[in-house]
């Protein structure tokens, strides 16, 4: 464990020298976006607070939003970057001597990532809680604990797939172009934009079967009282991870075969 704690504050040492590009790139985006959904959404109801779009007015749209927005600080904790280069340009070799892997330093550069986004996302929410506080009447402290518990297990989902997407590297040069259609493509099926009980019936029943809902819709809704069973969210974004992961192991032992080490 000390080799994990020590590894750890040398990612928060890395990632904080520079606070303002820190910030600029993981709050920035997100904060970014919501606004943009805000806009769009307030413009969508015309402003008008007696609208209602399926179960939302105004008032419980930008409520979703705003939690939606507390759930994407936390479990977007880790960016695959780094792995790609280190594979491209042959520093894996590094992890394959050592007596820490690959894993295990992208692990805890993972872990030290999220244990500063929990303390940003807490802190955004005591902000908005002060400034909004018209939509933070109806929810209990219990399903916030929830809410939280699931989303930190999300970035659990969200590091295993972006890992993987960063190891294809392996194959192709480049994995952005990937990463940007993943990204693009679970925010529109995970309620991120629109809630997913707004979605054709047929559709959010088909999505059940897939760990979309439990990235983003089922999380803000377990903290606006409506989520469902916590153990079920649960245990379907664990199943999912495990699934993930052996894909990982399966797609790294493939990869090392075709690794040369190029670029060292």
């Amino acid at each position: 464990m000390l080799k994990w704690w020590q590894t750890i504050k040398v990612h928060w040492s890395n990632t904080l020298v520079y606070r303002v590009n820190f910030l600029l790139m993981v709050v920035g985006p997100v904060l970014v976006f919501f606004f943009v959904k805000v806009s769009l959404w307030y413009s969508i109801f015309e402003g008008n607070t007696e609208i209602r779009i399926g179960n939302y007015s105004l008032s419980d749209m930008l409520t979703y939003h705003l939690w939606t927005m507390i759930i994407m600080l936390i479990s977007r904790s880790y960016n695959f970057g780094k792995l790609s280069e280190d594979i491209r340009l042959g520093r894996v070799s590094t992890y394959l001597i050592y007596p820490f892997s690959l894993w295990e330093f992208q692990a805890t550069n993972f872990v030290s990532r999220l244990l500063i986004q929990i303390f940003i996302a807490l802190f955004c929410l005591f902000i908005l809680m002060t400034t909004f506080s018209q939509y933070f009447n109806n929810f209990e402290a219990i399903n916030l604990a929830k809410g939280l518990l699931l989303a930190v297990v999300v970035s659990v989902f969200w590091f295993s797939l972006q890992y993987l997407i960063g190891l294809l590297t392996f194959w192709l040069e480049e994995t952005w172009v990937i990463a940007v259609i993943a990204e693009t493509a679970i925010q529109l099926l995970s309620g991120n934009m629109i809630p997913l009980d707004l979605f054709p019936e047929w559709a959010a029943r088909l999505l059940d079967y897939t760990p979309f809902p439990y990235v983003t819709f089922v999380p803000v809704k377990m903290i606006m009282g409506s989520g469902g069973d916590l153990l079920t969210a649960l245990g379907n974004l664990v199943f999912w991870i495990l699934i993930l992961n052996l894909i990982i192991l399966f797609v790294w032992r493939k990869g090392l075969k075709l690794y040369t080490g190029a670029g060292m």
